[in-house]
């Protein structure tokens, strides 16, 4: 299960995101929620999650001063920016700090769940071994590793040690 933590001034929305998506069914979890910024990162150093998803303009420290922080302090977690403004230099400063998107609120369901999905694409790549853990068996590992016949025939070799 991928961890989330979501983070809105506005405790309706924070509602609203646990709500909106089956998180189970696209294997996630929301694991924490701030209200401000600093509560945020203090959140994010408490329980390390895969995914934030988060208002840009917060009270205390705003999304960006977070994922400029996480940036410089090497965490390996992926952001996702919530705003109510179609401001430019908001979204180009997401982008440039590796955001993975930046949504208008009110955001729908498809393009959150998109974007979720898209963060957990991302931290697939970036974490190789990590299919080992998602693999409930050996065999479906070692053909996703190659489908070549040489492979194959490796592990009904292995299978027979």
């Amino acid at each position: 299960m991928y961890k989330i933590v979501v983070a809105d001034d506005e405790p309706l929305i924070i509602r609203g995101l646990k709500k909106l998506v089956d998180w189970e069914r696209i294997n996630s979890e929301i694991i924490g929620e701030a209200e401000n910024g600093r509560k945020l990162m203090e959140l994010i150093e408490d329980v390390h999650p895969d995914i934030i998803i988060s208002d840009i303009a917060m009270p205390q420290a705003t999304g960006l001063d977070v994922i400029r922080e996480i940036r410089e302090k090497n965490i390996n977690a992926q952001v996702i920016f919530m705003s109510g403004y179609q401001e430019f230099s908001y979204a180009k400063a997401a982008i440039q700090y590796g955001a993975v998107d930046y949504l208008l609120k009110p955001v729908s369901e498809e393009e959150l769940r998109d974007s979720v999905m898209k963060a957990q694409e991302i931290l697939r790549k970036d974490q190789p071994d990590s299919m080992w853990e998602e693999e409930n068996d050996i065999e479906s590992a070692f053909k996703t590793i190659a489908s070549d016949h040489e492979t194959v025939d490796f592990y009904e070799r292995f299978k027979e040690m």
